[in-house]
């Protein structure tokens, strides 16, 4: 893993409203070279979703829908299979509604403007992926569903709900649905193209709605910690439902987990330009916010130590690789065109991502390089890794690791890709 000082964003670690740790890295914006701060707006993406499940409860709370009710009770217009879901299957990721964000022409039209219908209407007539209920497939249709049904039953749009009712209240004064224009303290997202930082890919916040539209601040994400702690926003009944897991551990806009013992709810965000982990300790009263603004850092991992170290446990360090001697005859023996297989792909629409985006990784080509190796994905650029211990590779800029197949002599037939958690793997073609 790279070194935290390497990457730029911010974490900020509280407990009982005292700040523990707060620290910004690198800039907010590299053409004005401004540091984030705690009061930095960036895009939080999915951790959005734990905001539309909170306006859900609330609704319920109010008396004016239920989770156990179908979609066509709130939106009689909706057409497709997906009506006779529940609102509860939605928000736990158990409808089988297919995610719009892997329609691959759809997302490269990210950055125009899209009504709520036009939304609904990429997916709501295709079928089901699996009967509700069975199983836990994450899907960002399920959470424009309920951004519709928000509106429909409150008469508000969903921005103006969740300022109304969610922002306001819990004293959030720098959080928004939308991009923040011409905010003081705002955020650029970048992505990694041959080692430097480029601006990211343009997206209209009216594309991923309700589903990652926020942009908010690690103090407000402190206070609004608070507030779901309390009544201010939902009662013990509603919060109860908010924090039950479901299948795989997923609850209503939270994933559950145990760090040294305590339970945690925790969301991430991936959306252009940025990366968010936003953890909760609800028995410590303890919040972790960790946010980049450079696609492709393991922002869950820093997110992770950080909860672990207020809780004393042990730290995985985040270090620099260090290149070993480059084994040319391995490199020979390695060079080749590679295919994904079809366990990876899967995997790789479980977390949501996009055709466009699986199709481009589809294929990688090895060849040597002056240092190590160099590896061009079919529809990315071509990035360098360096020799590393055990006969791996490394490329200490996307923070993957490559592990070449364990055959003796001969062409290598196959390699695993490591980015974090995740683990594909290629094949020779």
């Amino acid at each position: 893993m790279a070194a935290v000082s390497d990457f730029s964003g911010f974490l900020l670690v509280a407990q009982h409203d005292q700040i523990l740790f707060a620290k910004g890295y690198g800039y907010a914006n590299e053409a004005t070279r401004h540091p984030p701060t705690a009061d930095t707006s960036f895009r939080i993406g999915s951790v959005t979703k734990q905001f539309t499940a909170a306006a859900i409860l609330q609704l319920e709370q109010a008396g004016k829908l239920s989770v156990d009710a179908k979609v066509s009770a709130y939106l009689p217009d909706y057409p497709g299979p997906g009506k006779d879901v529940t609102l509860a299957q939605l928000l736990s990721h158990t409808a089988g509604i297919p995610s719009y964000t892997e329609n691959a022409q759809l997302w490269d039209k990210r950055g125009a403007k899209i009504s709520v219908r036009g939304l609904l209407e990429t997916f709501w007539m295709q079928p089901l992926e699996f009967p509700p209920g069975t199983k836990h497939q994450y899907s960002n249709s399920g959470y424009i569903i309920l951004g519709a049904i928000i509106e429909r039953v409150s008469g508000m749009s969903y921005a103006d709900y969740l300022r109304t009712h969610l922002f306001v209240p819990a004293g959030l004064a720098h959080t928004e649905v939308g991009d923040a224009v011409g905010a003081a303290d705002r955020a650029e997202g970048y992505e990694l193209a041959h080692h430097a930082h480029v601006a990211a890919h343009a997206i209209d916040m009216s594309f991923p709605f309700a589903a990652g539209a926020v942009r908010s601040t690690a103090n407000d994400l402190v206070k609004w910690h608070r507030a779901l702690s309390g009544d201010t926003i939902l009662n013990a009944v509603e919060r109860e439902k908010l924090y039950k897991p479901w299948l795989d551990r997923y609850a209503f806009g939270w994933m559950t987990d145990e760090v040294e013992g305590h339970p945690v709810v925790m969301h991430n965000g991936g959306i252009d330009g940025f990366q968010t982990s936003y953890w909760r300790s609800l028995d410590a009263d303890v919040v972790v916010v960790a946010w980049t603004n450079v696609e492709g850092v393991d922002i869950d991992g820093i997110a992770k130590n950080a909860v672990a170290a207020t809780f004393g446990g042990k730290l995985t360090p985040q270090v620099k690789e260090q290149p070993v001697p480059l084994d040319r005859a391995l490199v020979d023996r390695f060079a080749g065109t590679f295919a994904l297989d079809d366990a990876s792909k899967a995997v790789l629409m479980k977390m949501g991502a996009p055709p466009k985006f699986i199709e481009d990784v589809a294929t990688m080509t090895v060849s040597a390089s002056r240092d190590g190796i160099a590896v061009k994905p079919a529809g990315q650029p071509t990035f360098e890794l360096l020799p590393s211990a055990g006969g791996t590779f490394y490329d200490s800029d996307h923070h993957i690791r490559i592990r070449p197949g364990s055959e003796p002599t001969g062409a290598i037939k196959s390699f695993t890709l490591e980015q974090g958690k995740l683990q594909l793997t290629y094949t020779r073609s």
